[in-house]
């Protein structure tokens, strides 16, 4: 048994020096760092777009008690500053959209051109 692993020890040793092998182990090691240094934005994108649902919710209890107790919603500071709050959110997550469609574009760029160098 011994013998039996040292030799499949020895042909995985062979294969992986392969150029074939390299070039995959590459290929795929620069595409999983490209998806790693994408994962936080997003991250940060998932957290705003589940922020605003928060929000949204929170308008709506908020706009519903006021008319239960025959409150007019249009004078109301409150609604006034969760509808600022919704606003600035929508612009973060906005920000948030078109920094990861340049950075997917780059990190596209960066493994189109590395697979030349190869």
């Amino acid at each position: 048994m011994a013998q039996y692993m040292r030799l499949m020890g020895r042909l995985a040793g062979r294969a992986i020096r392969t150029q074939i092998v390299d070039q995959a182990l590459r290929r795929a090691s620069s595409y999983i760092t490209s998806e790693i240094r994408l994962a936080d934005i997003r991250m940060r994108l998932k957290i705003l777009k589940q922020k605003r649902t928060r929000h949204l919710t929170i308008l709506g209890r908020t706009v519903y008690r006021l008319t239960v107790n025959e409150v007019d919603t249009k004078k109301n500071d409150r609604i006034d500053m969760l509808i600022r709050v919704l606003s600035e959110i929508d612009s973060e997550i906005e920000a948030t959209e078109a920094t990861l469609s340049q950075r997917v574009e780059y990190e596209k760029q960066q493994r189109t051109s590395s697979r030349g160098t190869v």
